[in-house]
């Protein structure tokens, strides 16, 4: 299998062969597209992994707004162990030991706020 850089200049696309290429990371979106450059791979994870935490976050927000406080356990714990599973599945080899228990330590914040809301606003008459 051939291997392409492609590097973008100001007017053109130049594309250069490469023969040898390991240890990338292959993102398929609507495209196949395999990063070998460590940087780009860990910047563009933890992009995605921060955007994902921002979404639950807002929703955890928008549920500790509400009266009724019963969907949020139900709908954004899943979430959390779904990324938590992700991140050490498929990330952990890319990413420094730091940035993954900077990820665990706050996903496990979120889940105790997440579990505290869900009992604040069960309340008995």
């Amino acid at each position: 299998m051939n291997y392409y850089l492609i590097s973008k200049t100001d007017k053109a696309f130049k594309c250069k062969n490469f023969f040898e290429a390991t240890g990338g990371f292959s993102f398929h979106q609507k495209i196949a597209i395999t990063v070998y450059n460590a940087e780009m791979i860990n910047y563009i994870l933890n992009k995605k992994l921060t955007n994902s935490l921002k979404n639950i976050i807002n929703l955890y927000l928008f549920y500790e707004g509400e009266d009724d406080g019963d969907g949020c356990a139900d709908n954004l714990l899943p979430r959390i162990e779904l990324l938590r599973r992700v991140l050490i599945e498929s990330y952990a080899f890319y990413l420094s030991e730091s940035e993954i228990e900077s990820y665990l330590t706050k996903f496990d914040k979120l889940e105790a706020k997440i579990g505290n809301l869900g009992q604040k606003k069960s309340r008995s008459m």
